[in-house]
């Protein structure tokens, strides 16, 4: 076929490729005479493409090929950079097509190059005098698909025009910019998916490099970037129809799209062929604290039962994975025992009254050892091995778990471990007296040990103090002494617990209504003050109170500690320097010094 014939067929495959798109019309011409152009693609706002629709044109250059053999994806093509140079102010939609001389089969390649692509394609040009393009075959299936590329192509374009003499800014220059928001622009139809959009094409990126409220979008790197799109969405993932996570997370690519629940199981779901997944399942323990865990195993337990999984009301058919992933799914029930295991710890620490979250990212080999401990004791109620001697009351930790608990030696090497604050110990104290009197195993805390210990029953605090005073008449010093060690404790959380609080108020109110001692009274009062203005509860009411007391009161300390509630702190401080040295250091270590600014 000679060159004419080959150029004429070229052109109107070209022109053929856009006739479906309702809002562009290709002015391609055959033996144009212009220096480098063979017309135009014009773009119009409607499909009326009259003139006042009218949008804007791209400049257009084709080129045919003659060829026998077959037709590949994608090509490369060299083009003089003379005519890289022409195209560089305005870009170009560069065509090149293949015509099989016998079959008259015709492959039309094309590639979009925007100015500040051909600037830097030219700056690699310098001893050369053509530079070799990839094309790609353009698929004309979709015209709105096609509407679409070339209407953001032809944005670009204009967008560039100003920029396109500038240098050209980097990734690396975003940091030094104070990372600016990047946008890329794009065009979609109702029914098509943004995310899918931005996967299935390479954009052009630009960064806002503007002052204040000024915009000014500057081209970022001298190439287009393909896009990865994540996202996590709020709704419920589903096995037999119980709802095991309220989220899950996709990830969409160019050829698939990756749905990720919880963090073991990922489906990919590949564009071509989206009957069939293609499933991963990693299970590792050591990601999770132990509920998550748990709830991970069930779930994956469920799943190789059922085989079926419903995602934000869409069905997944499991058996529907490829075949050489069937295994996967069955192959799960292998995690039953390491599941049976995990919920027999936490049963165990619920014996114990654990509320802390135990983090298996810090389990040890030592730490896998004293779970079997806590499951044979709590949960199997059976006497533990140990070789070693072990104190009568002794501590477990298991990652950031650490709990006291007695263990009563009951042959060489065995021992009956019980939860310290519901063993059969009994605890006896003295106030100097010489008289020795039953105490709460809960007198043992001090603020260290609130802090330390994971298996302090909080609901049994007030219970027990309220049964010891029916035999202990000192029972109100020693709840005293535990209210301040729960409120010191407190202040040193840096995430609070609120039980520390709740269970310190609970016992205020308890002593001011059974103690009978006028300054104890006193004393208790500032407590329950000090307790409330420590979680911002501190009301009108109460700072009325407070004035009332400093007005009846001679006291300096009361003074002091009623003035530094009232946020008076300067005549605080100077009530403070009135009090002697060993009750100041006393002062400094208590409670309400903490709120001395």
């Amino acid at each position: 076929m000679n060159t004419i014939k080959v150029e004429q067929n070229a052109v109107d495959e070209v022109r053929a490729c856009f006739d479906d798109c309702d809002r562009i019309i290709a002015g391609v011409q055959t033996n144009d005479k212009t220096i480098a152009w063979d017309g135009h693609l014009y773009l119009y706002k409607d499909s009326s493409c009259k003139k006042n629709s009218y949008y804007a044109k791209i400049p257009v250059q084709v080129k045919g090929v003659s060829c026998m053999e077959k037709h590949p994806d994608s090509i490369n093509y060299s083009i003089d950079v003379a005519d890289f140079k022409a195209y560089k102010d305005e870009g170009i939609a560069f065509f090149v097509v293949y015509v099989n001389s016998n079959s008259h089969a015709k492959t039309v390649y094309y590639t979009l190059l925007a100015p500040i692509e051909i600037k830097a394609i030219i700056s690699t040009c310098s001893e050369q005098n053509s530079k070799s393009v990839s094309l790609q075959k353009i698929d004309c299936s979709n015209p709105n698909e096609l509407d679409s590329i070339f209407r953001v192509f032809c944005d670009d374009c204009k967008r560039q025009k100003s920029f396109v003499d500038l240098p050209p800014l980097s990734f690396e220059n975003l940091k030094e910019l104070g990372n600016p928001e990047l946008t890329v622009f794009g065009y979609a139809n109702e029914s098509e998916l943004i995310s899918r959009l931005l996967t299935k094409n390479d954009f052009l990126i630009y960064a806002d490099v503007g002052k204040e409220s000024v915009k000014s979008l500057h081209p970022v790197g001298t190439s287009k970037c393909s896009i990865i799109v994540s996202g996590v969405y709020n709704y419920p993932v589903m096995v037999g129809g119980k709802i095991f996570f309220n989220q899950y997370s996709v990830t969409n690519n160019r050829d698939e799209d990756v749905l990720t629940v919880g963090k073991c199981l990922e489906i990919t779901i590949p564009h071509a062929n989206p009957i069939f997944q293609n499933v991963k399942v990693d299970f590792d323990g050591t990601k999770y604290c132990l509920s998550e865990a748990i709830n991970e195993l069930e779930f994956l337990l469920a799943l190789a039962e059922e085989k079926h999984l419903c995602i934000a009301g869409c069905d997944f058919d499991m058996t529907q994975v490829a075949k050489e992933e069937a295994p996967v799914i069955s192959g799960l029930l292998k995690l039953k025992a390491p599941y049976e295991r995990l919920v027999k710890l936490k049963k165990a620490l619920n014996i114990l009254h654990v509320e802390k979250e135990l983090d298996l990212k810090l389990l040890t080999e030592k730490d896998d050892r004293l779970i079997d401990v806590l499951i044979t004791a709590f949960v199997d109620k059976k006497d533990v091995v140990e070789s070693r001697e072990v104190d009568f009351v002794t501590e477990i930790q298991v990652c950031n778990i650490v709990v006291v608990v007695t263990a009563t030696k009951t042959s060489d090497n065995t021992y009956h471990v019980e939860d310290f604050f519901h063993s059969r110990l009994t605890l006896q104290g003295s106030i100097g007296d010489g008289t020795a009197y039953p105490v709460p195993q809960y007198s043992f805390l001090n603020k260290e040990r609130v802090l330390r210990y994971s298996n302090i029953d909080f609901e049994q605090l007030l219970p027990s103090f309220k049964e010891n005073i029916l035999v202990n008449p000192n029972c109100i010093h020693l709840t005293n002494d535990l209210v301040m060690s729960l409120l010191l404790a407190y202040d040193d959380q840096s995430v609070k617990d609120n039980r520390l609080i709740d269970s310190a108020m609970g016992l205020i109110e308890w002593m001011i209504e059974v103690d009978t001692d006028k300054d104890h009274i006193l004393n208790h009062r500032i407590n329950y003050w000090q307790t409330k203005k420590r979680i911002n509860q501190l009301g009108k009411e109460d700072k009325e109170n407070l004035f009332e007391l400093l007005e009846g009161t001679t006291s300096v300390e009361i003074k002091f500690a009623a003035l530094l509630l009232l946020d008076e702190h300067a005549l605080a401080l100077r009530y403070f320097e009135r009090l002697g040295k060993e009750v100041k250091d006393s002062y400094r270590t208590s409670p309400i010094f903490h709120f001395v600014k």
